[in-house]
């Protein structure tokens, strides 16, 4: 679960950096909000919290 999620962060990443150098704003908003969330839960409470979410 926990390189799942990490593929999925470097994948997320990549792309919001793509969008954030063509000018689109709310993909780097959301990676930054991840990045944010994923400082201050541990990998249990942010998989939660990100299906709760979607």
């Amino acid at each position: 679960m926990f390189w799942t999620l990490s593929c999925l962060l470097l994948t997320v990443s990549v792309a919001a950096a793509d969008d954030a150098a063509a000018g689109h704003t709310w993909l780097a908003g959301r990676v930054a909000d991840y990045n944010a969330l994923r400082e201050r839960l541990p990998p249990a409470d942010l998989a939660r919290h990100l299906v709760e979410e979607s």
